[in-house]
């Protein structure tokens, strides 16, 4: 009879003893996990920070885009006020002779009055 309990409790530590190390795989496993997990989450975040980052450099991306473009908007009109300044000296570069000119064309024709007088009072 003592044998038989001590038999029967035997197989019953045999069977705890079993349960324990099928837990104990289980724990073994779920702590595996959680590590993976934990390592996952790192890199979910540092990839959240790049996406971020990312946008951040697309918006700025876009804002040097659209400065270059005024940049060169604004070398055309540069561009055209240039030429306008050199026309407009050239003009001016003219009317300066035009003026020489008329100023020459007023002296001829004092001349030529004074020379009409004189051939008038000779005549």
């Amino acid at each position: 009879q003592r044998a038989a309990e001590l038999e029967a409790r035997l197989t019953d530590a045999t069977a705890q003893a079993q349960r324990a190390a099928e837990l104990e795989a289980q724990l073994s496993d779920a702590t595996a996990q959680a590590q993976r997990a934990a390592e996952l989450e790192v890199q979910l975040k540092d990839a959240t920070a790049q996406a971020q980052r990312a946008a951040e450099l697309e918006a700025q991306l876009k804002d040097a885009t659209a400065q270059a473009q005024r940049a060169a908007e604004l070398e055309a009109q540069l561009r055209d006020a240039t030429a306008q300044a050199q026309r407009a000296a050239e003009l001016e570069a003219q009317l300066t002779d035009v003026n020489a000119q008329a100023q020459r064309a007023a002296e001829l024709e004092a001349q030529l009055t004074d020379a009409s007088a004189q051939a008038q009072r000779a005549a």
